[in-house]
């Protein structure tokens, strides 16, 4: 169980992973283009509306490195605002606030190969970030997103989704029905609020 020391508001926390995306390594490639852009923008989370998918969410410091370690996915696209190119639902994307005061930003990451990966960003002295088990969709015998190994992709489909359509379509090929296989976006909602407490 991990806690949060304080209440935040959305801008809060928005202006911390602005503050950290702005200390990253890549930060000025990205502002050389959109410096003019930015500095239009009054508000953090006005910036990170407009720019979600250009910045590192995934790496923005070693801690969050750190805590995403435990599933492994690739962060070719990311998304917290939209589900484009995902599709795949937004109740928990983007700036939320729980009953207990924790204040997250919501996020779905994931190669074009993968079904993406949910996980969130919140603040507690540093940036954290969380991937909540439950409801989530991912290959948990390998800790890998779904798409990196059809088969062990398909065993372990077949023992969490035992709805979803698998069959073998050749000798090592898999075809899995993921349009069956939805995300329960209410369970990782009660996880984190179950493993996520407020600390004051």
């Amino acid at each position: 169980m991990r806690t949060f020391k304080a209440s935040m508001s959305s801008e809060g926390l928005a202006e911390k992973i602005w503050q950290a995306w702005t200390k990253h390594e890549d930060y000025e490639e990205f502002i050389e283009d959109d410096e003019d852009r930015v500095a239009s923008m009054s508000s953090a989370v006005e910036k990170l509306r407009e720019f979600d998918c250009f910045i590192p969410l995934h790496a923005l410091t070693t801690q969050i490195i750190a805590d995403l370690e435990r599933v492994r996915f690739c962060a070719e696209n990311i998304e917290c605002f939209k589900c484009y190119p995902f599709h795949c639902g937004e109740p928990l994307l983007g700036l939320h606030t729980l009953s207990s005061g924790l204040t997250f930003l919501g996020i779905m990451a994931g190669g074009d190969w993968e079904r993406p990966i949910f996980f969130i960003i919140y603040y507690d002295d540093e940036l954290r970030a969380y991937v909540p088990e439950d409801g989530n969709v991912w290959n948990t015998d390998t800790n890998e997103a779904y798409g990196n190994d059809n088969k062990k992709d398909a065993e372990d489909v077949e023992k969490r989704f035992p709805d979803a359509i698998v069959r073998n379509v050749a000798n090592s090929h898999f075809e899995i029905g993921f349009d069956t296989i939805l995300y329960d976006f209410d369970k990782m909602k009660q996880q984190i609020e179950r493993e996520i407490v407020s600390g004051m």
